[in-house]
């Protein structure tokens, strides 16, 4: 069995997760009141952040070229395709990697939707690890496949997840 907040597998004897405290299945009485909204899965919590995301890099992208490469610099748009390249294959990796390395441990739509990347130690994911998540992350067929195994798997994790020993789960209050 696996927690229902951070995904951690949980011994079915167990009353509540070792990771994050969060009472099992079987422990919980509590019943839902009609005020409550529905609790979407992390599943789709997932993919939000991932829309989110591009659409932040995508706005990032176009903030660099259109207004400081070609407005302030005074550059042509042929002089830096070289350069749109290259930023279009390395800085997704790097955007993702640094956020998901960092005591934040998640990107800023993950921290918006409250998930967090936790490593195998339940912090934050070490450098090497969180820059092979972000370059697998970057090629959309890699993306695609991996996004199939969080329904595939019990625990919901990514294959991304699996490779790089991380697991992404909802961020509990501090």
């Amino acid at each position: 069995m696996y927690c229902t907040n951070c995904g951690n597998e949980v011994n079915d004897k167990d009353k509540f997760c070792s990771t994050c405290g969060t009472g099992t299945r079987h422990n919980s009485n509590k019943k839902k009141s009609l005020n409550e909204g529905p609790e979407f899965s992390i599943n789709f919590i997932r993919w939000m952040a991932v829309i989110v995301d591009v659409w932040l890099i995508l706005i990032l992208w176009f903030f660099v070229f259109d207004f400081i490469l070609i407005y302030l610099l005074g550059f042509f748009p042929t002089e830096i395709e070289a350069f749109q390249l290259l930023f279009l294959s390395i800085f997704p990796a790097l955007y993702f990697s640094c956020f998901e390395a960092s005591q934040l441990r998640a990107t800023p739509a993950k921290l918006l939707l409250r998930l967090k990347v936790v490593g195998a130690n339940g912090g934050p994911a070490p450098w090497h690890l969180a820059m092979l998540r972000g370059l697998w992350k970057t090629v959309p067929v890699f993306n695609f496949i991996s996004f199939l195994f969080i329904h595939i798997r019990v625990d919901g994790r990514a294959l991304h997840d699996v490779l790089t020993v991380t697991k992404v789960a909802k961020k509990t209050t501090d």
